[in-house]
């Protein structure tokens, strides 16, 4: 992967771009929970075929075409990724295909992403509601009748 002031060269195909290489996949990770907003393009060389890359992380996955020269681009899948956790971006054109050339300039992401937690702790909370309710009316049947008669 080499870069320049256009960004990151995703792939180079069409053997009219020297400095950005034969690259079929890179990998990148944040330090703190983000969310993917988008992506602005800093050079594109179209080669023969059409050109696509897929953003995976675990069963998240973005599958974005129709590159625009120097233009921000929402990511067509907003995806949220725990801190550290790898995010790797593949061309899904075959290198026969004649991929060209591509530059990710820049990666917007929302940093205030907090990730949802699963249903177990939703499920933890119900059977806590639950089990005290049934514990509120042992006691209420347990307390003695008492009355008071003159």
């Amino acid at each position: 992967m080499t870069a320049d002031s256009d960004g990151i060269c995703v792939a180079g195909l069409d053997g009219q771009v020297a400095f950005c290489p034969n690259l079929s996949s890179f990998q990148f990770s944040f330090s703190a929970p983000v969310q993917l907003i988008s992506y602005q393009v800093g050079f594109i060389s179209n080669g023969s075929g059409d050109q696509g890359l897929t953003f995976t992380e675990g069963v998240n996955t973005s599958f974005e075409t129709n590159f625009v020269d120097v233009a921000t681009t929402n990511f067509s899948t907003q995806f949220g990724v725990d801190a550290n956790a790898v995010i790797t971006a593949s061309r899904t054109t075959p290198p026969s295909a004649g991929f060209g050339s591509l530059q990710i300039r820049q990666l917007t992401v929302d940093d205030s992403f907090v990730p949802v937690p699963g249903p177990l702790p939703v499920l933890g909370v119900a059977a806590a509601f639950g089990a005290s309710r049934k514990l509120r009316a042992r006691i209420r049947s347990a307390q003695p009748n008492i009355s008071t008669e003159a």
